[in-house]
Formats: structure tokens, C-alpha cells, sequence
């Protein structure tokens, strides 16, 4: 099971753009470039904060777990472009 697993889904509005909609914030989280990754604090089902990578984030939502030993990249090499259409689910080898 993904760490992402854990998010708390139903607070978000996810769209294949990439941006995110916090429903309990009514606002977009930012997604301004952090080092190496752009990361977000969610609501876990528990109903704790933590922090994730946003692009993991989007590939959850859509596709479901990211199999073990599988890492999500971004297709054009911007860490920022989180696009849906700029993710794959790739071998670390």
C-alpha cells in the first residue's frame, strides 16, 4: 500500500492539469517548485497533516497504487509540470 493511500481524497478536487482544489481550504494548493519536488500537506483519513509529492499525488488519484519497487516520473524533466500527461510510472533501473 502507497503512502498515498493514506490521503483523505474526498477534501480534494484533482484535475488532469495537475492543479489540486482543497475543498476544506477553499483554495488551490500551490504548486511552486520545491527542491527536488513540489510537495503539499493533505488531511489524512486519520485527520493529521502530512506532506507528499504532488506528482505522486496526481498519479494516485488517476491510476491507483504505484506498484512496488516503481517510481513516478516526469516525462519532459520539469519537476513543476505535473500534468497527468507528463507522468509515467518507470522502473528506478
Amino acid at each position: 500500500m502507497n503512502r498515498e493511500s493514506n490521503i483523505d481524497l474526498s477534501l480534494y478536487t484533482i484535475t488532469e492539469d495537475g492543479s489540486i482544489f482543497s475543498k476544506a481550504k477553499n483554495k488551490y494548493l500551490s504548486n511552486k517548485n520545491a527542491h527536488p519536488y513540489v510537495t503539499n500537506e493533505y488531511v489524512t483519513k486519520n485527520g493529521v497533516g502530512d506532506s507528499f509529492q504532488r506528482h505522486r499525488v496526481i498519479w494516485f488519484y488517476f491510476n491507483g497504487e504505484i506498484p512496488k519497487g516503481m517510481q513516478i516520473d516526469h516525462i519532459s524533466g520539469d519537476k513543476s509540470d505535473n500534468r497527468l500527461e507528463n507522468l509515467r510510472c518507470v522502473s528506478p533501473f
